[in-house]
């Protein structure tokens, strides 16, 4: 994502923001037209007071599926986007001691645009990550201050934990907020080689509260796809790709329940920007 040891000097170009990647009204759909007479009326089938019908996310940030851009000049700004011809989301890096961020993202292909995040390194301990998320008017989510901290443990290595909100609202029709905590586990697993190419490696977003899925746990043969050995839900995956690759640095995809966007809007730019801290710090230990 970016060489961060030649790009320090370059300030990246001003664009405008685009939209936002995509975005639903969440208003009541208008009635159908009576059918003709003679013709059953499928109001039998319509969602009830008793069994709503799914919510449509209101608000998705980002695409399924993001890949990370170098520019084709020396910048410490890259971009985040389905595709390297339609840049979203700019990603400025800072290394070296520096008073800044490591790791900024904006709401737009420029570092004009708004700040949806930054990651820092704690002062107390280098490895552990302090997120800052400005206020969502949208949500009406203040702004705040998340920690990552890494944890280690035998058999899974170093970790990084977080908390966020995330949406429960899905079944009720309306956006009610909860905090829940995720980790990101480092992987070589079929997750990762299937995002990228069999050598690659990365990271998995493992939801460690109880997933919608239900999937079971145990040997990589034996367990539900999606889920981890002892049985979380797998909710995003980033992968590394190949160092010859000289213009896309890697890949993220969202899955399970995160792929429909009803985790919610701050979970989202959570996730994307703890993934980046994380390629920061693989990038300094030449991963």
């Amino acid at each position: 994502m970016g060489n961060p040891e030649e790009a320090d000097a370059v300030k990246a170009e001003e664009l405008d923001a685009p939209p936002p990647y995509s975005e639903v009204d969440n208003l009541a759909p208008s009635p159908d037209p009576a059918p003709p007479q003679g013709e059953p009326s499928s109001s039998a089938s319509a969602p009830s007071a008793s069994n709503p019908a799914p919510r449509t996310p209101i608000y998705t940030k980002f695409p399924p599926t993001l890949n990370a851009y170098y520019q084709k000049k020396v910048t410490r700004t890259f971009h985040l986007g389905a595709t390297v011809d339609k840049p979203l989301f700019a990603v400025k890096v800072h290394t070296g001691h520096t008073s800044n961020p490591e790791v900024e993202l904006y709401d737009g292909p420029g570092d004009t645009a708004p700040l949806l995040a930054a990651a820092r390194r704690d002062s107390a301990r280098w490895l552990n990550t302090n997120v800052t998320l400005p206020a969502s008017p949208r949500s009406g989510l203040p702004a705040s201050t998340e920690p990552m901290k890494v944890e280690w443990s035998w058999g899974k290595g170093g970790t990084h934990r977080f908390s966020v909100e995330v949406d429960a609202g899905a079944a009720s029709g309306k956006p009610t907020w909860r905090r829940e905590a995720f980790e990101w586990r480092s992987s070589r697993g079929s997750e990762v080689r299937e995002l990228a190419t069999q050598r690659s490696t990365g990271w998995k977003l493992v939801r460690l509260e109880s997933g919608p899925q239900g999937g079971s746990g145990g040997e990589t043969a034996q367990r539900s796809e999606g889920v981890t050995s002892d049985g979380k839900e797998i909710v995003a995956v980033w992968a590394h790709n190949t160092p010859w690759n000289a213009t896309k640095t890697f890949k993220m995809e969202f899955r399970g329940s995160a792929a429909s966007g009803v985790l919610g809007e701050r979970w989202e730019i959570m996730a994307v920007v703890t993934a980046l801290r994380l390629w920061y710090l693989d990038s300094e230990q030449g991963f």
